[in-house]
């Protein structure tokens, strides 16, 4: 079992991160009023030029996106609105991103990133949804739940702990976990570990390569080529042999977004990921069939690790998952650290 024997230390225990229970009529009402309260303030913050005040209201808009609002419209197995929620996720995320970025995103484009927000994601949703105004009250339109489905159960999410590989991420219910092996990007092969879930909601799998052995297989091909060319150096055939593992560290991350890349999906975003301090890469792509698929990609401490999730269409982000990865030390405890993390630098101090 490569799970945390539950005795080992309180901080092991495998911990629910959410249930999947249906959410009420009034259950969206409150969030409404949530979204409704939060959206004022980033409008007036925007106004004011406060970004970091903006910034928490968004917050707390995103987190209502995330969470129990796609849920609601899910289990009524309305695709157009859980669409509609998808797509203020989007929005969210990019407004939050111009926000930290104020000192070279002028003020016009976040007044009107906010202005689109709410025309395209809140009106767009009470134009097919719902009815009334803040006087008389807003109700949802007559017919719109006539054929209301039974809500959608899925298995109970909690942290996976994958010690042998010192990361933990949220799995709905246990992976099934299998042996495999990975080529770099200077032709190494590295053994892999894969852990891999499903529910209603999509598929979902974490690749931990382990880079332990990777010095010694660097400095093996160095040696094979030295004996293989002579290692001539200089004139007008210079040898190139040598061991290649720290170039094949620092470029292992974006070896690994060039795999994604090169399955030919539409790519709807390429960035940064940060969990901890540690920094990597996050993408998103848009797949033939309609599907979504949502990965990040991060190196540490001799481990390449690659997370993906993929959404059948109309269906929401994988929220849990996503937001779900942490770095382990030998004790099995959450790694995080006060200043970024960058492979084959010093490691720094961690964060208390």
């Amino acid at each position: 079992m490569r799970r945390i024997v539950a005795g080992l230390a309180a901080a092991l225990a495998v911990q629910v991160v959410a249930g999947q229970e249906d959410i009420s009529l009034e259950d969206y009402a409150a969030l409404m009023e949530s979204n409704q309260e939060a959206l004022g303030a980033v409008e007036a913050a925007v106004d004011a030029a406060a970004y970091q005040d903006a910034r928490r209201s968004v917050a707390i808009l995103r987190r209502n996106f995330q969470g129990r609002l796609p849920r609601f419209w899910f289990s009524r197995e309305l695709a157009d609105a859980v669409e509609i929620v998808r797509d203020g996720v989007d929005r969210l995320a990019r407004l939050e991103e111009m926000m930290s970025r104020t000192w070279d995103v002028p003020e016009m484009p976040v007044r009107q990133a906010t202005e689109e927000f709410r025309g395209a994601v809140c009106d767009a949703c009470h134009n097919v949804y719902r009815e009334g105004d803040g006087e008389s009250g807003f109700r949802f339109r007559e017919g719109v739940f006539a054929l209301e489905a039974a809500p959608v159960r899925t298995r109970e999410w909690s942290q996976y702990l994958a010690f042998d590989d010192r990361f933990s991420i949220n799995f709905p219910g246990e992976p099934t976990i299998h042996e495999a092996t990975y080529v770099t990007g200077y032709g190494i092969t590295l053994p892999a570990r894969v852990y891999t879930a499903e529910d209603d909601f999509g598929t979902y799998s974490a690749t931990a390569v382990d880079w332990h052995e990777a010095n010694e297989l660097h400095e093996r091909a160095n040696e094979a080529c030295q004996a293989a060319t002579g290692d001539l150096r200089g004139g007008d055939n210079p040898g190139i042999c040598a061991n290649h593992v720290e170039r094949d560290i620092r470029g292992a991350t974006l070896h690994a977004a060039f795999g994604l890349l090169q399955r030919g999906s539409e790519v709807t975003f390429f960035g940064p990921a940060t969990e901890g301090q540690n920094e990597g890469i996050r993408i998103q792509l848009l797949n033939e069939d309609g599907s979504r698929s949502f990965a990040s990609i991060f190196w540490h401490e001799n481990y390449l690790y690659i997370t993906e999730a993929t959404t059948p269409p109309g269906m929401p982000p994988p929220v849990l998952f996503a937001n779900g990865m942490n770095f382990l030390d030998e004790y099995g405890i959450r790694i995080a650290y006060d200043t970024p993390y960058v492979p084959t630098f010093p490691v720094p101090s961690r964060r208390r």
